[in-house]
């Protein structure tokens, strides 16, 4: 996020803060030196330390002379902003991969082993490769396997999956293209107000940092939902591979399948339209 016009204005207040603080710690320094020095001593040094003392008093709290203002007010969520969060959070949920590696690896081991459904391939190529290394979608498809003992059962299961990430993605989208015009429209009123001398730069420094924390929401939103559509696409690859039906891509269920994944890389798309949407903000 750009932050223009901004830097310069913060530096200067933060120079008048420390010229101040280092002038009252200097009075407080000679007054508390023991014993005295001969500076500290003399009558009119002590007398001049008393007025500066008493004149910063007058204007600040000592105790707190480089935090002189009190603590600005906290700009409060909004609906879409929690709503965003609260996406962003289920979007970020991991799918289900809990399996046992030991039967995985016994039954490799045994030379009776196979991912498939009752598959009559040797134990050397039904194994896929994904499941070998411990891919995440290959684990993905062993825990469904672990539930449903038929091919379409599992189908329809990774399918549910999708369609669930779809559903949040989809509620996800709208809370960012609400979070993006209520963050360029606070912007640009603060902006104007700045302008005005009606606002201070600390007003418009503390609004960029919440567009900025959207963004940053909102990046974790869609890398989270390619993840998971990068392990549903293995994880078909892996179905259809192991399968016995050589028909099986043809089918309904597969189809519906791709239907579901179509849809979830249109709003991954979308997704990414509105964190650079929201990144031109400035």
């Amino acid at each position: 996020m750009k932050r223009s016009g901004l830097k310069k204005s913060c530096n200067n207040r933060v120079l008048r803060r420390l010229f101040k603080g280092l002038a009252v710690v200097t009075v407080l320094g000679l007054q508390s030196t023991n014993p005295p020095t001969a500076a500290a001593s003399d009558p009119q040094i002590w007398q001049a330390s008393s007025n500066a003392l008493q004149l910063a008093q007058a204007r600040d709290d000592t105790s707190n002379i480089f935090n002189t203002k009190p603590a600005r007010p906290k700009i409060e969520d909004t609906e879409a902003q929690r709503e965003l969060e609260h996406e962003k959070e289920a979007l970020s949920e991991p799918l289900e991969t809990t399996v046992k590696e030991g039967g995985i690896l016994g039954g490799l081991l045994g030379g009776g082993f196979s991912i498939g459904f009752g598959s009559k391939k040797s134990a050397g190529v039904a194994v896929p490769t994904g499941i070998l290394l411990g891919s995440l979608a290959g684990k993905y498809v062993a825990a469904k396997q672990k539930k449903y003992s038929e091919e379409l059962e599992v189908i329809e299961a990774i399918t549910k999956d999708v369609q669930e990430k779809n559903a949040h993605a989809e509620s996800a989208i709208g809370a960012m293209r609400t979070v993006v015009e209520e963050d360029r429209k606070r912007l640009g009123e603060l902006r104007q107000a700045l302008e005005k001398g009606e606002a201070e730069e600390e007003d418009l420094e503390d609004m960029v940092e919440v567009a900025e924390r959207d963004l940053k929401t909102m990046q974790v939103a869609a890398t989270k939902t390619e993840e998971h559509l990068d392990t549903f696409v293995k994880a078909r690859s892996i179905v259809i591979d192991d399968s016995d039906d050589a028909e099986l891509a043809g089918r309904d269920e597969i189809k519906a399948m791709d239907v579901e994944l179509d849809g979830l890389r249109n709003r991954i798309r979308a997704m990414h339209d509105l964190v650079a949407e929201l990144s031109d903000v400035s």
